[in-house]
Order: structure tokens, then C-alpha cells, then sequence
């Protein structure tokens, strides 16, 4: 899955110290004619910088802050995942002008029990890819896609290795030697990355 150097994973795009966040509600919808009327309050900071501010959008105004990108230039599908924090699920992507360096970063919050949200591919090809491994990885479902075949795990698997409430089966069948103890006595210690439950025996 694209991402920007020097981030990893579900992880990359977490809002830091000092990142700025803006929240936008999209006027026009994706049909509007003319690049002019499709704008969106709140993006015109982001347009000029090269560390773009990540945008919040709505779910039902996705496809249309997304174009409303590309009618100011930035048409170009950087990269787009998710992002698991645990106590919510995001959809990103990086859209970016190739005659430029201006880039903008939209984000949309999804329900993360049944996470679902438009494709974008009708109008960005470029998401096709990115699209199919999200769905996979993350279990999001892209609406309206034309292709929805497996593309890295077999089909029917059913299981999204990405998300935070997957368990690690790898850690969990792997021994592992304990916590070091003073008391010449050793209790058992958790692998990083592997809760309690999942080593429970049914």
C-alpha cells in the first residue's frame, strides 16, 4: 500500500503535536460544472502548503471533497488507506498536483463496526489498487466498485489483518521466555502486540 516515506502501517497518519486539522463540508456535489463551483470551505491553506493539513470529511461528502481536489489540480491518487487507532477507524487519502508540489489530505471517520464508504475510483483510476488492498486489509467496504476479486489473500479468508482487534496468530503459537524476576521466579509475559484473550484456551 502507498504511503509517505518515514510512515508505517496503520500508524502513518495519526495527527501529531503541532499537525493541523480541518474539518470541511463540500458545497457542490461531484457533478457540478465548472472547477469553480466545486470548492470546499476550509481547504484553501492546504492548496499552497507542502505538508498538506489533513482534512476531515464527512462519509456522505467523500467523493465529493475528492473531486472538488481535483478540480483545483490536485487529481493525482498519492496514496490511500486506513488507519485503526483503536477508537476509530479512518479512510485517507493523499491527493497531489504532478505540476506542483501541492497536495491535499482527506480524511473520513467510518463506522467501525461495519465500515463503508463511496469508491472514488469512477473518477481517480489511480485508487483501484489502493482501494482493493484497503478493503482487504482493513475490511472497508468501497461502494459502487466495479471489481471486488481478491488481490493478496485467498479468497473468503474473511480476515482483516490490519485492524487492532485482529489476532496475531504468529505471536500467539510462538513461546515466549517470560519476564525476567528478581525472586528467582518467572510469570508469563505477553508477546508486544498480543492481548490475554487471544492465548485462552476455549
Amino acid at each position: 500500500m502507498g504511503r509517505p516515506h518515514g510512515q508505517t502501517g496503520h500508524r502513518g497518519v495519526v495527527p501529531r503535536s503541532g499537525d493541523r486539522v480541518v474539518r470541511a463540508r463540500v458545497s457542490a456535489s461531484p457533478g457540478s460544472a465548472g472547477g469553480r463551483t466545486r470548492t470546499a470551505r476550509g481547504f484553501e491553506d492546504s492548496s499552497v502548503t507542502k505538508t498538506p493539513a489533513i482534512i476531515d470529511i464527512a462519509a456522505d461528502e467523500w467523493v465529493a471533497a475528492c473531486t472538488a481536489s481535483a478540480a483545483r489540480g490536485c487529481d493525482v491518487v498519492d496514496w490511500l488507506t486506513a488507519v485503526d487507532t483503536a477508537e476509530s477507524l479512518f479512510v485517507v487519502v493523499h491527493l497531489v498536483d504532478p505540476d506542483s508540489s501541492r497536495s491535499e489530505m482527506l480524511r473520513c471517520e467510518l463506522n467501525s463496526e461495519r465500515p463503508e464508504i463511496e469508491s472514488i475510483t469512477s473518477w481517480f483510476p489511480g485508487a483501484d489498487w489502493h482501494e482493493r488492498e484497503t478493503h482487504e486489509m482493513f475490511g472497508i467496504e468501497f461502494l459502487g466498485r466495479s471489481q471486488t476479486n481478491a488481490l493478496l489473500m485467498r479468497a473468503g479468508d474473511g480476515s482483516s489483518p490490519m485492524r487492532r482487534t485482529a489476532a496475531l496468530d504468529a505471536r500467539v503459537r510462538t513461546p515466549w521466555p517470560g519476564q525476567e524476576s528478581t525472586t528467582g521466579r518467572r510469570r508469563q509475559k505477553l508477546p508486544p502486540g498480543v492481548r490475554a484473550e487471544w492465548t485462552r484456551d476455549e
